[in-house]
């Protein structure tokens, strides 16, 4: 039975995993040709234990495996910490279409959600990059209902949702009824 692990690192730190991880890798890929062909790779090589190429060969393919899942987790998150920090430089003072995060609130109705360290609206380039800050945030909670911080169906359920905006040159969004948030109206 497979078990899986949520690690939580420096960006640094996962620098650090994939260059070990490399060198092991680098490792049973030179052992699996040194059995496929008796020639030393390099004049330092010494070879790992291996019964044969294919033993060699797999082990590298699954350093391979793993290097390639991190990396793939590493990036996803270089590009979801850049679409939320990110406050889009308005060309000419024009309105910007772009999209936010927006939840349904019973007194104001839909308003956007987010809020940057400056209080400035988080605003995406794209529908699919907000869509993806929603999943990386449901990713989150049933992180928590799985660490036993949650409870389950507060974990599934979700009240976000993304929407076209115009961001204005003052800093302020409006949706497509002409509804304007201000900077600092909620």
């Amino acid at each position: 039975m497979n078990e899986w692990i949520t690690l939580s690192l420096k960006r640094t730190d996962v620098g650090q995993i994939l260059d070990g991880l490399e060198v092991r890798h680098n490792q049973w890929r030179d052992t699996a040709d040194y059995l496929r062909t008796g020639i030393s790779p390099h004049p330092d090589f010494i070879a790992e234990e291996a019964n044969d190429e294919s033993e060699a060969q797999a082990l590298a393919d699954w350093y391979g495996r793993i290097i390639q899942t991190i990396r793939k987790q590493r990036d996803l998150q270089k590009s979801l910490d850049s679409h939320s920090e990110n406050f889009p430089v308005l060309p000419n003072g024009e309105p910007l279409s772009c999209f936010c995060i927006f939840i349904n609130t019973f007194f104001q109705g839909d308003v956007p959600v987010e809020r940057n360290e400056t209080d400035n609206f988080v605003v995406y380039e794209t529908r699919e990059a907000a869509e993806r800050e929603i999943a990386a945030f449901a990713i989150d909670r049933l992180h928590e209902y799985l660490a036993g911080e949650r409870d389950f169906d507060d974990a599934i359920h979700s009240d976000e949702f993304v929407v076209h905006v115009h961001l204005n040159s003052d800093g302020s969004i409006s949706d497509k009824t002409g509804r304007i948030f201000q900077q600092k109206n909620w």
